[in-house]
């Protein structure tokens, strides 16, 4: 059986999400929880739960906080998005990403190692008799880090693009650092989203 998103309630009162495949029991997760809500549809509408029903007089159900959560956009502050970067030995990055899944940046950023080790292995003199492996291993990288939105993103970037996101996207002006689609799915939260950031 799947398991499904639920909120539980800790003694303290703070909300946390959890995964459960059964419904969770006093047995199981009463040494945890004073409470559990759900299960909920999605991880989202837990979140959404989870950070802003307590106390909440528009969000006291599982499908209140599903419906809100579906056209929910948090701010530039609040929004996380996950962040990878890596580098040859001794220099700068060669290459950020950054999206809205762990899973996905990390992905990316073992795609960009790779091909950056081809590209090194191509491009190397005959003597030269490392293979694709030893220019990998010349390549460190950060692992995948949660930041806050507003501190990757550019504060220019988000001048120029976050009043079309909130509104009209036909007023947008054109921000050299990224495209407005980037932005857009990077803000809409879209899992499979991957942006290449200035290095």
């Amino acid at each position: 059986m799947r398991a499904r998103p639920y909120v539980g309630i800790g003694p303290d009162g703070k909300r946390k999400v959890f995964r459960a495949a059964s419904k969770p029991e006093a047995e199981t997760h009463g040494s945890i929880y004073s409470a559990v809500i759900g299960p909920f549809r999605t991880v989202r509408g837990a979140e959404f739960m989870a950070k802003h029903g307590a106390g909440n007089p528009h969000c006291q159900t599982v499908a209140d906080a599903e419906r809100i959560a579906a056209d929910y956009v948090p701010s530039v502050s609040e929004q996380t998005v996950y962040v990878a970067s890596a580098w040859w030995h001794d220099c700068d990055a060669f290459v950020t990403v950054c999206g809205n899944s762990p899973k996905h940046v990390e992905k990316a950023i073992y795609r960009a190692m790779r091909d950056a080790a081809i590209d090194a292995h191509n491009q190397s003199e005959p003597e030269d008799k490392r293979n694709i492996r030893d220019y990998l291993d010349d390549i460190g990288w950060s692992g995948v880090n949660p930041f806050q939105f507003d501190a990757i993103i550019s504060e220019h970037t988000i001048e120029h693009y976050e009043p079309g996101f909130s509104g009209d996207a036909e007023t947008v002006v054109h921000d050299s650092d990224m495209d407005y689609f980037d932005y857009e799915s990077l803000r809409r939260g879209d899992r499979d989203t991957i942006v290449y950031l200035p290095t």
